[in-house]
């Protein structure tokens, strides 16, 4: 993610104003999609850091607990052979 100048205050500069600065760091050649990207990525940090300053935020203890019972939780295997039809790349039916 291209960062945003100390000068402006990510949690009170106006949405406008960040996404110029941040539109004059990118590259030339960034695509749209690039560039979509990266405001996104930026609205959700700040969505988060005002959201930390209003204290609606979780501790990081709690954030870690729950990203260890992830971890921990029996791995879904996907369906989709099940479904695949005689199309498929590798040939084979369900």
């Amino acid at each position: 993610m291209t960062t945003i100048s100390a000068e402006l205050d990510l949690a009170t500069a106006s949405p406008k104003l960040l996404v110029i600065e941040l539109a004059q760091k990118l590259s030339d050649e960034a695509t749209f999609e690039e560039i979509v990207r990266e405001i996104r990525s930026l609205a959700g940090v700040r969505r988060g850091l005002i959201e930390s300053l209003e204290g609606k935020g979780r501790p990081h203890e709690e954030f870690m607990r729950k990203i260890q019972s992830w971890r921990s939780e029996p791995k879904v295997h996907c369906a989709m052979p099940a479904i695949m039809d005689e199309g498929s790349p590798n040939g084979s039916t369900p």
